[in-house]
């Protein structure tokens, strides 16, 4: 629900904040310091931080979240120049621009040179760009709880929540970072989920190139999931009512750190 009224928030100025705008839509958003002051977000999808604020006085506090070695990204001119003093760094400027036009624009000079942009790129784009395409292509595979032996460790994230923590509501974001060992399936608390709903599920795993399993599972421990390293995202749809959990399953041999998002409607 904090990212679907942050969402609205950002929205207000667009121009500005389209890319934690586009961080929310895809899933990877995650709050890690919000109040009337401003807003530090983190994006798992890429490990970076973006911050806005309306005071100066919100940027200590939000620096002192940031884990070192990571890149903030500053929406406001303010930000750049108090960031720079406090840690003596040159600010780096950049922007983002979009031709909507069919035709080449008119060449201005030796520099910089347009190429249009066609097929040929995409190898060298591919791994920058995010197009939602991996729900088509990931294939969902099931196991049934009894006769699931894929994992060695079945691990709660939040046992000491799991009595008093209220359930999930239709269409409330919940985030989670969790480190997950080799041969571990990291589960969430369980929430309600009726027929006909869907529940979708995002993440992102470190070293990227671990193979994982994104995946939720019901109340007699039959799973549904699918695999991969990188960024993962899926939709599954709910073919009967009852208490449901998300997990992460680690198939890789080293130790993985798993942040993402889930929500049902």
């Amino acid at each position: 629900m904090e990212l679907e009224t942050l969402r609205k928030e950002l929205e207000q100025d667009k121009l500005t904040h389209v890319d934690m705008i586009d961080c929310i839509d895809r899933g990877f958003a995650q709050i890690v310091k919000m109040d009337s002051r401003g807003v530090l977000l983190y994006n798992t999808g890429c490990d970076v931080y973006h911050l806005t604020a309306r005071e100066p006085a919100f940027v200590q506090e939000a620096l002192e979240e940031c884990r070192k070695g990571t890149i903030l990204v500053c929406h406001q001119d303010f930000l750049v120049e108090e960031i720079g003093q406090k840690l003596g760094l040159q600010p780096l400027e950049f922007y983002y621009g979009v031709y909507t036009k069919p035709q080449m624009p008119p060449a201005w000079g030796e520099e910089p040179e347009i190429r249009q942009l066609d097929i040929g790129w995409l190898d060298a784009l591919n791994p920058y760009y995010y197009d939602g395409s991996e729900e088509n292509v990931l294939e969902e595979q099931q196991i049934l709880g009894v006769m699931d032996r894929s994992y060695d460790t079945l691990e709660y994230a939040y046992p000491e929540l799991e009595v008093i923590s209220p359930l999930l509501s239709a269409n409330e974001m919940a985030s989670f970072n969790w480190s997950v060992s080799p041969g571990t399936r990291m589960v969430s608390n369980q929430f309600w989920v009726s027929k006909g709903q869907t529940i979708h599920v995002a993440a992102t795993a470190i070293p990227d190139n671990s193979t994982f399993w994104i995946g939720i599972m019901d109340g007699l421990n039959n799973a549904r999931y699918v695999e991969g390293s990188g960024s993962l995202s899926h939709d599954f749809s709910i073919t009967s009512s009852g208490h449901y959990r998300v997990f992460v399953q680690n198939r890789s041999s080293v130790q993985i750190t798993a942040g993402g998002t889930y929500y049902f409607n």
